[in-house]
């Protein structure tokens, strides 16, 4: 599940960069097998629960999954809606500066990673890596704010661009909530390797939460 949803973000970003209608409709299709991925995971968990009786830190792993399984899902929504947007751009180059679209696909890149890294962390259980992990989300947030500013600004100069801008500020929210779920991962697997269900949320999360 989790390298379907990787595919599904570098798919919804090929589309945005290359205006490919047909990519971005691959990926909003393929969104609903995901969906009934995590269903599936979801059934199955509960199956475990009624038959085998988990406990202890069995039963932590459980809870864990239906919890990464959610926020897997929710990562595919933030793909599809990149995809979606790809499809309001108009045809043809993006007349968004070099400069901020490199920025972007490296914001795309870092965030892509975090989760291939965070998932790596889960399956190892690995609570020293999910604390590097999730402290990287500050990283990505100052990145966010930093586009933020460029592509308002860029509204307030250029009202012509305030379209194409618009869309581009939706893309990065979309990457920024995705580094949050990744967070979010990260917490369930502190929660699986010491029982304790610890927020990691950086504090420009705490005071700037995304809605």
């Amino acid at each position: 599940m989790g390298m379907e949803v990787d595919v599904a973000i570098g798919r919804s970003m090929a589309a945005l960069w290359r205006r490919d209608a047909d990519a971005a409709q691959l990926v909003i299709a393929e969104d609903e097998r995901i969906n009934q991925r995590r269903y599936a995971l979801e059934d199955a968990t509960l199956v475990l629960l009624a038959t085998q009786q988990p406990m202890a830190s069995d039963l932590r792993l459980i809870a864990a999954v239906i919890h990464v399984a959610t926020e897997l899902e929710r990562i595919a929504d933030h793909a599809k809606a990149v995809a979606e947007i790809s499809l309001l751009l108009d045809p043809g180059p993006l007349d968004t500066p070099a400069n901020t679209l490199d920025e972007i696909a490296g914001f795309a890149d870092r965030t892509r990673t975090m989760l291939g890294r965070g998932l790596e962390a889960f399956v190892r259980i690995d609570a020293e890596a999910a604390h590097t992990i999730a402290g990287e989300d500050d990283e990505l947030d100052a990145v966010f704010g930093r586009l933020y500013r460029e592509l308002m600004d860029r509204i307030a100069r250029q009202p012509a661009a305030a379209i194409e801008s618009v869309h581009m500020l939706g893309v990065c929210y979309n990457l920024e909530r995705i580094s949050d779920r990744v967070t979010n991962i990260c917490e369930r697997t502190l929660f699986k390797a010491t029982g304790r269900l610890e927020g990691l949320a950086g504090e420009s999360e705490r005071l700037h939460p995304a809605p």
